[in-house]
């Protein structure tokens, strides 16, 4: 299996000229300008300055990106924080979303992910709607991102997140499978432990 820094080494063709990677003791953070293209929409074509912090847990842990030179405006609404960083899902909605297109390696989240999130934005930018509808932000967001992935209700919902959720619980999605069995496989147990604890303070 090919290690994490020479799979990020391989995405360097996606850039123009040599982007910088470098680590310090949690992440690779790899920087540059980042082609932006997707077939058949070559004339929404775009560069974008990025910082793109690479746990050295990958998959088990998501990058964060970061839009520099802000070409984007730091609003909520072209889903970006004050800071610049790129808000590509809820991290249950992305680790999912790994699971069903097989994305297991950098390159293929920078390809599928990363650079498909710039194209949303160039493509809403363009045309005033989103080619695809994309979640709600904030707590909603993982709300909805529950309900979608593991076929809940809202109020099946508020009574799961006020109780402690365990590896060795059945799991969500009510497949009389235990969790690490199941969604447990590519969804980390801390992640869903975070959110449930957001709700949870959502719902009081």
């Amino acid at each position: 299996m090919i290690n994490l820094k020479t799979d990020i080494q391989n995405t360097f063709k996606y850039f123009e000229g040599s982007p910088v990677l470098r680590e310090n003791d949690r992440e690779y953070v790899l920087e540059g300008k980042l082609h932006c293209c997707v077939a058949g929409y070559e004339e929404l074509y775009d560069i974008f300055n990025v910082a793109i912090a690479v746990p050295f847990i990958f998959p088990r842990q998501l990058p964060t990106v970061v839009e520099k030179d802000q070409r984007i405006q730091r609003k909520v609404e072209y889903h970006m924080d004050g800071k610049g960083r790129c808000c590509l899902g809820t991290e249950t909605a992305l680790y999912d979303y790994m699971q069903i297109h097989k994305i297991t390696s950098f390159c293929q989240f920078l390809e599928q992910v990363v650079i498909m999130f710039f194209f949303q934005v160039k493509y809403f930018l363009a045309n005033g709607h989103w080619i695809e509808t994309p979640e709600a932000h904030y707590t909603q967001g993982r709300i909805d991102s529950y309900k979608r992935i593991f076929g809940l209700s809202e109020g099946d919902l508020k009574k799961i997140v006020s109780m402690k959720f365990k590896r060795y619980a059945k799991c969500l999605c009510n497949s009389n499978r235990r969790f690490d069995k199941c969604h447990g496989k590519y969804i980390p147990l801390e992640q869903i432990q975070k959110d449930f604890k957001e709700m949870g303070k959502h719902w009081k």
